[in-house]
């Protein structure tokens, strides 16, 4: 009987110990799929980082040309697929862009939108400065919205008040003369001291480091951050700009 009795004891006991090597087992498991999940959302999720802060990853790429530019081969930009460039005419009310006549010809031979951009004066007036854009572009206000572009002269904050009603003055005279639409270019705390409070049918163009915009009034962002344009497989120095949104709703900002 006692013989009996040994050994169910001993099967139990048996049982019982090995029970925590299979539990073990399973928590070694858990906490490696556990582990590769972490990984495989953190790569997931830098790569999406990385994929949205890339000019490349747009399908709506652009630059923003000045005379400082030197010659553009406007052909090399449309091969590298760069879908519009916005040539600067105007400055204030008594300076026109030197390369800006030379660009808008050569650049009207491609198949690159092109737009037109003028520079704000704080020191004259919102007639003075249509007047002259007017008659220094004459017809040549491309294909694109026109943009005028806002900032502050060495960091020095204007009357935002005068200036801003100024600002909603101009853009009302550009896009009754040209019927187009005008867009203002400015970075996120102009757009917010400056241009919201006064401008409110123009839509955005926004200076920034981040390729995103969650305003739905922004269509362009003029990027500033260290990503570069690629033209003929080679970084270009072209400031760069993207249109914040797809290939169908970039038609519609096409003539």
């Amino acid at each position: 009987m006692e013989k009996d009795n040994l050994k169910p004891i001993y099967n139990d006991t048996f049982q019982k110990r090995s029970k925590p090597k299979k539990s073990h087992r399973h928590r070694n498991i858990l906490i490696t799929l556990l582990i590769s999940l972490i990984l495989i959302g953190g790569g997931s999720y830098f790569w999406y980082v990385h994929k949205s802060s890339s000019i490349s990853s747009y399908q709506v790429r652009g630059a923003m040309i000045t005379q400082d530019d030197g010659y553009v081969d406007f052909q090399q930009l449309q091969d590298s697929r760069i879908k519009f460039v916005y040539l600067k005419a105007t400055s204030g009310a008594s300076y026109k862009d030197d390369q800006f006549e030379n660009n808008y010809n050569r650049v009207s031979g491609s198949d690159v939108q092109v737009g037109i951009y003028h520079d704000f004066s704080f020191t004259t007036s919102a007639k003075e400065q249509y007047e002259y854009i007017v008659s220094q572009i004459k017809k040549e206000s491309g294909t694109l919205p026109i943009v005028v572009h806002v900032t502050y002269y060495q960091g020095k904050t204007p009357n935002t008040d005068t200036q801003g009603k100024k600002l909603a003055r101009l853009l009302k005279m550009l896009a009754n003369h040209y019927d187009q639409d005008c867009i203002v270019w400015a970075s996120p705390s102009i757009q917010k001291q400056m241009v919201d409070p006064f401008v409110t049918k123009s839509k955005r163009m926004l200076t920034s480091d981040k390729l995103h915009s969650k305003r739905s009034d922004v269509k362009f962002i003029q990027y500033v951050g260290k990503d570069k344009l690629r033209i003929n497989r080679k970084s270009s120095n072209l400031l760069p700009a993207v249109f914040n949104g797809n290939t169908k709703e970039w038609k519609s900002y096409s003539k």
